[in-house]
């Protein structure tokens, strides 16, 4: 067991594998060395990262991983994660992964998360919002959650996954707020057992910092009140990565995603989107730079996130600077006509500043520019 340097871990605590691809493999092997035997690793990481939302957000992340010789990149891995914010935030995470499962993949991972100022802006308001801090579109939201997720290749690069999710929802607002004069299903909380089914191809040359391939997702989700949820609702879904190196110094990344839900759908299941990787959105630091987290909600969804990521030749074979640009479009289609849909596409542009090591991103900061602001995001990983 050996724990990386100080300087490492700092930025390297930026960066989690569970935290947004599915098929992201741990790399707790960047900051630790193995043997060709078992052995067990472990790291106690700080964690630094900054966004809008959230503020300042701190804590500790505590990794192990199980190595030894066999099928998948270790035996099992394990984490724990606690963040702290600035405002009162608190994203607390624990995670199983292990590719030993009866000759499956087994993941497990259960979130508890408290925003004392989640946004609710209103189903598909795209109403100029001069004021986005304006206490009236904030409420509190307290929700863990708990995913269980089985997944196995076939055909090559072809995968499939299915799962369960378990969440206990429970909102608080004042009189007056956006969510208290909306009263949307679900203003007063809730509780899901949410089914989960999804076929992939990935055929991407790196998990990390890709330069090549195809990441394609396509979903199905349902919860149904007879086994225990609120409500009943159902969803399909298709997410798309591609990337392509002009040169290897450059490279054009794009992401395509839609979401369509149906039946007596919470609006706190509208303000996500996504499969297995189930985030805030749209707007925010996972979904569009530019516009506060869940900006813009509702049943059906579109996202396009479009990157010109520039890499600089690595310093002492080590460290490696980047620099990108970007442009994110969404779209809320609830009872749009077609007549209806430029005034439904949100826009937003900017640039990124990265720092690689190794084949790991240690952090990036992007700046996002919509026509409400202009927002600041300090984080690891490419966004896709």
């Amino acid at each position: 067991m050996i724990i990386g340097t100080l300087a490492i871990t700092v930025l390297a605590s930026t960066s989690s594998v569970a935290e947004l691809a599915s098929t992201v493999t741990p790399t707790i092997a960047a900051t630790t060395t193995s043997s060709a035997g078992p052995e067990t690793e472990w790291l106690v990481l700080p964690i630094f990262q900054f966004n809008d939302d959230a503020g300042l957000i701190y804590g500790l992340h505590f990794p192990i991983v199980r190595r030894d010789q066999g099928p998948g990149p270790y035996a099992w891995y394990f984490e724990i994660k606690l963040r702290h914010s600035t405002k009162n935030r608190h994203e607390h995470f624990l995670l199983f992964d292990t590719h030993r499962f009866f000759g499956l993949r087994l993941t497990v991972r259960a979130d508890v998360l408290h925003i004392d100022t989640a946004n609710y802006f209103g189903p598909a308001n795209y109403t100029r919002v001069t004021e986005p801090e304006d206490p009236r579109y904030r409420y509190r939201l307290t929700e863990p959650r708990v995913q269980t997720w089985l997944t196995q290749k076939f055909a090559g690069d072809f995968l499939w996954g299915a799962g369960l999710t378990v969440n206990l929802t429970r909102t608080r607002y004042e009189p007056g707020s956006v969510l208290d004069q909306v009263r949307p299903l679900g203003t007063d909380g809730g509780h899901g057992l949410i089914g989960l089914f999804t076929l992939a191809y990935d055929s991407r040359d790196n998990e990390l910092v890709p330069r090549e391939g195809w990441f394609i997702e396509a979903y199905g989700k349902a919860a149904t009140r007879p086994l225990g949820s609120s409500t009943s609702f159902q969803g399909v879904g298709l997410s798309a990565q591609t990337y392509f190196a002009v040169f290897p110094w450059l490279v054009l990344a794009q992401r395509l995603a839609v979401e369509d839900l149906g039946g007596q759908v919470p609006f706190y299941e509208q303000n996500r989107i996504g499969g297995r990787t189930n985030v805030f959105g749209l707007g925010g630091v996972y979904t569009q730079r530019g516009f506060l987290e869940a900006r813009f909600t509702g049943r059906s969804k579109a996202l396009s996130n479009s990157e010109l990521r520039l890499y600089f030749p690595k310093l002492f074979d080590l460290i490696a600077f980047g620099l990108g640009a970007f442009v994110d479009v969404s779209a809320v289609l609830d009872d749009a006509r077609f007549t209806d849909l430029p005034d439904r596409l949100a826009p937003s542009f900017g640039g990124e500043i990265n720092v690689k090591w190794l084949e790991l991103i240690l952090f990036r900061i992007d700046v996002g520019v919509s026509r409400e602001g202009v927002l600041t995001y300090i984080e690891g990983r490419h966004l896709f």
